[in-house]
């Protein structure tokens, strides 16, 4: 994929334009499964 994503983009999340969602979402998915990556 070229150039940086852009958010009103039909089929993105905020977790693929937003650090610290994806931080929190990643943090919320290690404690799910009880593991750390």
């Amino acid at each position: 994929m070229e150039g940086a994503l852009d958010p009103a983009d039909e089929g993105l999340y905020g977790y693929a334009v937003d650090p610290e969602r994806a931080k929190a979402l990643w943090q919320k998915s290690e404690e799910l499964v009880g593991e750390r990556f």
